[in-house]
């Protein structure tokens, strides 16, 4: 029996047309089990790692994006092939509890709450304004620590062909690039570890141009904070932006 559409890349079909993922077809899986169910394949998700691995410099570390799917097993599987977690909350902090990595955590809306729990984790913690900024601040001298403190920038350029667009436009995601300076060095004179910036242009990008054009930016405007502050920023989040095609024969955005 031939198959009722194409094969998703890294699975295959059985001699019945079934869909394979690991060597096992989907109903094999389920069992007898009548209910939905999600499967997810270890060796898509290490060849994965290994191909951003494989393109990038070893600089580049690779963080995960909790928010993209917190179920604790898969995250205890990826702890281990990535440099670290991003967080967009409180809750996220609990999933990943006991996995020793970098974390961080950006989002507008993040409550007194969230921040002091990042301030207790000892989290970086990406600052969304000016006013977060001064929460964060006035919470560390409560708790008594010394905040790991970034600023995320609100980019006055857009990544082309983004599905989801972060940047060049009124946004709640960041802080606007020409109060970025000022806000830096605020933040130094205030005593807290300032690590560097978070810039976040846009996501689901299918053009490779695009996306390195995007980056060259981010690089650019980070270069000018430098010379207008003299701090040198001990890392940039550079976001992410690699779109996954939904078509089975495009080519990857890595080539």
């Amino acid at each position: 029996m031939k198959p009722m559409g194409p094969i998703p890349p890294f699975f295959e079909a059985n001699s019945d047309g079934q869909l394979c993922i690991g060597g096992k077809a989907a109903g094999d899986w389920l069992g007898d089990e009548d209910r939905p169910a999600f499967v997810y394949a270890r060796a898509v998700i290490d060849q994965k790692v290994d191909e951003f691995r494989a393109a990038m410099r070893e600089r580049v570390a690779l963080h995960y994006a909790v928010k993209s799917n917190p179920w604790r097993p898969l995250l205890e599987w990826i702890a281990k092939r990535v440099d670290g977690f991003d967080l967009a909350s409180r809750g996220e902090l609990e999933r990943v509890g006991g996995l020793d990595l970098p974390l961080s955590m950006a989002g507008p809306g993040k409550s007194d709450a969230d921040l002091v729990a990042a301030l207790r984790k000892s989290v970086i913690i990406h600052l969304e304004s000016e006013g977060e900024a001064d929460r964060a601040i006035a919470l560390a001298e409560a708790e008594g620590v010394t905040p790991k403190l970034a600023i995320r920038i609100n980019p006055p350029f857009i990544l082309k062909g983004a599905g989801m667009k972060m940047g060049g436009l009124a946004s709640q995601f960041g802080v606007d690039a020409e109060r970025v300076g000022p806000l830096a060095q605020r933040l130094v004179s205030a005593g807290a570890d300032f690590l560097g910036y978070h810039l976040y242009a846009g996501s689901q990008s299918l053009s490779a141009e695009a996306i390195a054009q995007s980056q060259l930016a981010t690089i650019d405007l980070i270069e000018k904070l430098i010379a207008a502050t003299g701090i040198i920023p001990k890392e940039v989040n550079l976001g992410g932006g690699f779109g996954m095609f939904a078509t089975v024969n495009a080519a990857s955005v890595r080539h």
